[in-house]
């Protein structure tokens, strides 16, 4: 390997494998549906690269690291939008339907965090909003998205500089909105037993806080 591999490397793995879930999860709601499931997986890895399997040292073998994170970041981002853009065209998923298994994903991520505000030192604000983007995607370290407004042990409030996914959607001809619709079910679902709510105070700012 080019480089040692260090936690930074294995936390971007980790949120790139939890939004493979999420395609899994789409995907698998379109084949109750009868869509033609295999088929779009198979176009979805022609298209945009298959998705990294089994243990991160093991892929990486041989490889520049920081290339190969950056190749199946954008793999799964363009997968996550194509996919959900053609289930929602052919009519295989509405839009309520895919923010329930948002939320409901986001809920079942919370749960293997044991995040629940009856522990008996239940999280803090600042605690949450790292859990969450322990989690969720922003492109690579350095891209630096968020700017933190304020931050206390009740309440969280950042804003989003700038949008890194709009081109994943642009590119599959979807529409940037239903992914922060399907992010503010994420976020809803992760904080429903923690005592916090999420709210979106204006335009590209938002909140953690009781």
């Amino acid at each position: 390997m080019r480089e040692t591999l260090g936690p930074i490397h294995y936390w971007l793995y980790h949120k790139i494998q939890l939004q493979e879930q999420l395609i899994e999860e789409l995907l698998r709601w379109g084949n109750e549906k009868r869509a033609e499931v295999i088929e779009l997986r198979i176009e979805s890895h022609k298209l945009y690269g298959k998705p990294a399997e089994g243990k991160l040292e093991t892929c990486v073998q041989g490889k520049d690291i920081h290339r190969w994170l950056q190749e199946k970041l954008d793999s799964v981002e363009y997968r996550l939008a194509y996919i959900f853009t053609l289930l929602l065209d052919d009519k295989y998923i509405t839009m309520e339907e895919t923010q329930a298994i948002f939320r409901e994903n986001g809920l079942n991520t919370a749960k293997s965090m044991h995040i629940c505000k009856a522990q008996d030192k239940p999280m803090d604000a600042r605690e949450l909003y790292k859990r969450i983007y322990d989690c969720l995607l922003e492109g690579m370290p350095c891209d630096d998205v968020n700017e933190i407004i304020v931050s206390t042990v009740d309440e969280v409030v950042w804003k989003r500089t700038k949008c890194i996914h709009e081109k994943y959607w642009k590119q599959v001809g979807g529409d940037i909105i239903y992914f922060y619709v399907f992010r503010q079910a994420w976020v809803e679902g992760f904080l429903q037993d923690s005592g916090m709510k999420y709210e979106e105070l204006q335009r590209h700012i938002y909140a953690i806080k009781k």
